[in-house]
């Protein structure tokens, strides 16, 4: 049976936000006042009364109710990135199969349409088509750009992506993003990718703590994208913030609802592994990630516990009492010694390994949007002394560090792999 992994985001309650009416950006957009806005000013002007969560320092999350609009266009996700104080450039989700549902064909490009419509009436010049190479994008996608007047300044790029295979049409993501400058929307692609040798810049000490530094966060959202989140973070590590969630969800047939078959990741990531210069390695490749059940039940049937071997591998997680699972998986230390090994590894040469868990069977230092199920995350560093690992999740801001012991953590593991450049 394969794992799908998936997760949520908590509801808007739990966001910031501020107290004034929120607006139109097309006209700032238009006249490049937009890109000349200091941060406090652009959340003041634009996005009163709309919630709002950081992503990283430099990033927030908008979550939009209809009231912040770009001329005709009303979009539910918005992300804005600062640089130097100031509006850098702005990521639109126009529609992704995640948030907003499945399109049927018709529908989807009517969409793609009257956006190209809406982008050559807020600018006031057309949009042109613009070839996106394999090296740039990780799925196929049509693209137009809007460069606006220089004394104006501003590029506005949309990318639609679609996928139709024998009769089943799949519509996957429409996304614009804007900037003051084409530098503001171009991103790194495989040209971009960083050496193998020079990831060890990023490997930190303290405290005998060893940990990777400066990867980049990504938030899924309320959608269960856990694992094209997790994923698009490595390759902008690696370079290549061109391959974001988006389009490592449609590589992987990934769904709002239902999650991403870890096998599928594997297997996308394996066809595209060549063109970007990276290879995906499967870490516990011997075994099942539910052989434990039957030692479990052994222990379970002695202490007149609850068996799991009638209720299912999924419901048994749900099921598994913590401490008979941490004994059957991690009760002798040269189990767990096995399953640090490769960690340290691939920590030390400055790779993060991609861990898929299921949550909810071990209590954590800090509270999840996400209470039990499958998830992946990314395992960063680990501390020997303190016998625990390093770990970052796709929550935005507050889940960019968080530590465990190692023992909790080879217990609840599903599996891991590991993505490194090969070159």
């Amino acid at each position: 049976m394969l794992e799908r992994v998936f997760s949520v985001m908590p509801p808007a309650a739990a966001l910031a936000c501020s107290a004034w009416a929120a607006g139109d950006l097309g006209e700032p957009v238009k006249t490049g006042t937009l890109w000349k806005l200091p941060e406090s000013e652009v959340i003041r002007q634009y996005l009163a009364g709309e919630p709002y969560a950081p992503i990283d320092e430099s990033s927030i999350r908008v979550r939009s109710q209809g009231r912040i609009t770009f001329g005709g266009l009303q979009p539910r996700e918005i992300e804005l990135t600062w640089k130097d104080g100031r509006l850098g450039s702005i990521l639109v989700m126009v529609y992704n199969k995640g948030d907003d549902g499945p399109l049927d064909k018709d529908s989807f490009e009517k969409k793609v349409s009257r956006t190209v419509k809406d982008l050559d009436e807020l600018t006031g010049v057309p949009g042109k088509r613009k070839r996106v190479s394999r090296r740039e994008s990780a799925v196929e996608v049509n693209a137009w750009e809007w460069v606006l007047p220089e004394e104006t300044g501003g590029v506005l790029l949309l990318e639609a992506s679609s996928a139709s295979k024998k009769r089943n049409f799949t519509a996957e993501f429409i996304r614009l993003t804007m900037g003051g400058g084409r530098e503001a929307v171009e991103r790194g692609d495989a040209g971009d990718a960083v050496s193998r040798f020079d990831l060890k810049e990023h490997v930190r000490t303290e405290n005998g703590a060893v940990w990777i530094d400066g990867i980049p966060m990504v938030d899924q959202g309320e959608k269960g994208y856990c694992v094209p989140a997790a994923v698009s973070r490595l390759f902008a590590y690696y370079g290549m913030d061109g391959v974001d969630q988006h389009d490592m969800a449609a590589l992987c047939g990934s769904s709002g609802t239902q999650g991403t078959s870890s096998q599928a990741m594997y297997e996308g990531l394996k066809k595209i592994g060549a063109r970007f210069h990276v290879r995906i390695d499967e870490l516990d490749k011997t075994g099942d990630a539910y052989s434990w059940i039957k030692d479990y039940d052994k222990i379970a049937k002695r202490r007149k516990e609850k068996q799991l071997a009638s209720y299912g591998p999924v419901s048994a997680w749900d099921l598994a009492d913590p401490d008979i699972l941490r004994s059957v998986r991690a009760g002798k230390p040269a189990q767990v010694e096995k399953w640090m090994k490769p960690i340290r590894q691939n920590i030390d040469r400055g790779i993060p390994v991609l861990w898929s868990v299921t949550l909810g069977v071990f209590r954590e230092s800090v509270a999840l949007p996400q209470s039990r199920g499958g998830h992946m995350r990314l395992i960063i560093g680990y501390n020997d002394e303190n016998k625990t690992i390093l770990f970052t999740d796709t929550w935005g801001k507050g889940h960019e560090l968080k530590e465990m012991t190692a023992a909790d953590a080879c217990s609840m593991t599903h599996r891991r792999y590991v993505l490194r450049p090969t070159r």
